[in-house]
């Protein structure tokens, strides 16, 4: 079950689907090699689990990494490691964990030990915790742990649970809060009524969340009651306008609304549905209602067949202008209509390509009218073109173009219907294969400035691919567009990486975080995680709305100034520099957030930065103080390059 079935070489790692492996020092590599879509438990030469990770996991000296792909991953994610020793038995092949009055109580122990360590390395750090709160739960920790001794071996179980949920609680609350952060969660509406949305809204809110990326046209269906001939609206709400009720109460209680659509994707036939004309009328009506519409491959399908979700997915041909005009009339309705914050471009994009059994080429694209204007322009039949063709890369960016112009035009349209309207993709991250698979330039239209924010589609189970893409979109968007990490919830991410990643994110100075979606969300009870430290405070302001951001950012200074560095790491308030961001906090007005007044503000933070470097604090404070003027100038560079983007006009036209 290691070896790829049709090729013959070995899966990495030799790790196959549904497949529980163990790995010790005789595997003769120093890590699993596995690829990112398992959960790997990390296991000390005692039996100790040290941690939950992603793939190829180092394998610790004299123990063990348990490595489970498939229906193994969810089983491993929710292990309990308290109180937990981990034992092999070779000869059954069994992996057993096993628990004792004595490995509880040691486990209590253990967690008391590490929770003193991690409030000290806190306050080394200068971390933005409530450390009042965090120290009365320690003491309370500490009794409850010392108890223990009072307890028979037949009654320690329960007491000694309560000491190690108690820790892990205090573990999240050390982890650090920011003020100005996007916290967003795609979200598919099923509401029927304002009571239900009113409870959704509420719950988004009450979790930390600042923004619901609401699904509103997809699968050739709107979420509201488009005025727009042949346009059909999803019939599981009922004639509910749903997309109104989200806007209304999603503003009333402070939460951004932005409209998720799915732009050319016209239609799913789902698992254990045949892709028959009967489920395409269902599933794709508008690809029903259109036939001509359809994009269609190399060897003449006209759905991509997903192996993994067993579904085949109807894409409409973005050379057809009727196809691109409707999909355009379809999103100035929605903004004109409702007040949205935003628009969010989904499967801006052609479809994956099939895998016939042969191994054979089957891309997308070759609708006769794509065909004919290739062939027109550059005197080769796009049926000839494969992948070792000198033409391939120019036939992959013919096909892009025709998405490229799309956004180009649609981006127009709505920053003239709206200047102030937020334009954002979610882009596939790993650009080669974007450019040459689904024909998706996304940075060309980030530094054209037709893009006001890029969400990375960000979705592994482990920490590297995330920080890699999520580095790598920062750096090609350069301050061109703000950047953020589409991170899934949907998988079976352990708890613990799940935060490591948002605290990763946040390093790459990116506008934060969107979780995909909010259902796995819920499902799961992220909020227990979250509240208590990374999303403990509401947050004053998204990064992207600079005029509320930059002020929050220098009210947030000042009070860690005042509230944590002076009475952790000594000194006065003048120490830090408080009177200088006071005085710039007090000078700023509207006039501050036009192109000239941010280009001061720019030229004020990186003064700020510089002065920061020798004030008479903590090396600790210096940088923390450092990167909140990097923030600073970061925010107003993006911002400033937008109002230029848009001060050029209705570039399309």
């Amino acid at each position: 079950g290691g070896f790829d079935q049709r090729t013959g070489q070995p899966i990495p790692g030799f790790r196959g689907e549904d497949q529980l492996l163990v790995y010790d020092e005789s595997y003769g590599q120093k890590s699993t090699g596995t690829n990112y879509w398992g959960v790997e438990l990390l296991v000390d030469r005692d039996g100790t689990i040290l941690r939950a990770a992603g793939g190829d996991s180092p394998i610790p000296e004299g123990g063990l990494v348990i490595s489970g792909n498939g229906r193994w991953s969810r089983p491993l994610t929710e292990v309990d490691p308290f109180g937990v020793r981990v034992t092999l038995d070779r000869e059954h092949k069994e992996v057993r964990l096993e628990t004792s009055p004595a490995l509880l109580r040691a486990a209590a122990e253990k967690a008391v030990c590490r929770l003193e360590k991690t409030v000290r390395q806190a306050e080394e750090k200068l971390l933005d915790i409530d450390y009042t709160a965090v120290q009365a739960l320690l003491g309370d920790i500490r009794e409850k742990s010392a108890a223990l001794a009072g307890f028979g071996d037949e009654d320690v179980e329960a007491p000694a649970r309560e000491v190690g949920r108690l820790a892990v609680r205090g573990q999240l609350m050390c982890l650090p809060t920011l003020r100005v952060e996007k916290r967003a969660v795609w979200y598919r509406a099923s509401e029927t009524c304002e009571k239900e949305v009113e409870e959704t809204v509420r719950y988004v809110k009450s979790a930390g969340l600042t923004a619901i990326y609401l699904e509103s046209w997809y699968e050739g269906f709107t979420i509201w009651p488009s005025a727009i001939p042949g346009v059909r609206m999803l019939p599981g709400l009922k004639g509910f306008d749903v997309l109104e009720a989200f806007v209304r109460i999603g503003h009333r209680m402070g939460i951004e609304i932005h409209a998720w659509v799915e732009t050319f994707m016209a239609g799913i036939i789902p698992p254990g549905k045949d892709n028959t004309p009967e489920n395409v009328a269902i599933y794709a009506p508008l690809i029903a209602d259109h036939p001509h519409w359809a994009l269609t491959s190399r060897q003449g399908s006209r759905a991509s067949y997903i192996p993994f979700d067993r579904i085949h997915m109807y894409f409409m041909n973005p050379m057809e202008e009727e196809a691109r005009d409707l999909v355009s009339r379809i999103y100035q309705e929605m903004v004109s209509r409702y007040d949205l914050d935003g628009v969010n471009f989904d499967y801006v994009r052609f479809p994956q390509p099939n895998q016939p059994g042969d191994g054979s080429l089957d891309d997308f694209g070759f609708c006769d009218n794509i065909v004919a204007a290739y062939r027109e322009q550059y005197g080769t039949d796009p049926y000839e073109i494969t992948e070792q063709h000198p033409q391939w890369r120019q036939w992959c960016h013919f096909r892009a173009e025709l998405i490229n112009t799309f956004v180009y035009r649609t981006a127009d349209e709505l920053h003239t219907l709206r200047p102030g309207l937020s334009i954002s993709v979610a882009i596939w991250a790993n650009f080669e294969e974007a450019a040459t698979v689904k024909y998706q330039e996304s940075m060309d239209w980030v530094t054209k400035g037709y893009i006001d924010e890029v969400f990375t589609m960000s979705y592994y189970m482990d920490l590297r691919p995330v920080l890699e893409e999520t580095h790598e979109t920062r750096r090609r968007a350069e301050d061109q567009a703000f950047s953020s990490t589409g991170i899934a919830a949907f998988m079976d991410v352990p708890r613990d990486l799940f935060l490591d990643m948002l605290l990763r994110i946040r390093d790459e100075n990116t506008a934060g975080a969107a979780i995909f979606a909010l259902g796995s969300f819920r499902e799961k009870k992220m909020e227990e995680w979250l509240r208590p430290g990374l999303y403990r405070e509401d947050a004053a302001a998204s990064p992207d709305r600079v005029p509320q951001a930059v002020p929050a950012l220098l009210e947030d200074m000042l009070r860690r100034i005042r509230t944590l560095y002076v009475p952790k790491a000594g000194g006065t308030e003048d120490n830090y520099g408080a009177p200088s961001i006071q005085r710039l906090l007090n000078q700023l007005t509207d006039s501050s957030f036009d192109d000239a007044g941010c280009a001061r503000l720019e030229e004020e933070a990186q003064r700020q930065e510089k002065a920061a470097e020798s004030l008479p604090v903590s090396l600790v404070a210096r940088q923390l103080l450092s990167r909140d003027w990097q923030r600073i100038r970061y925010l107003l560079r993006v911002y400033r390059n937008r109002l230029a983007a848009l001060s050029r006009g209705n570039r399309h036209a």
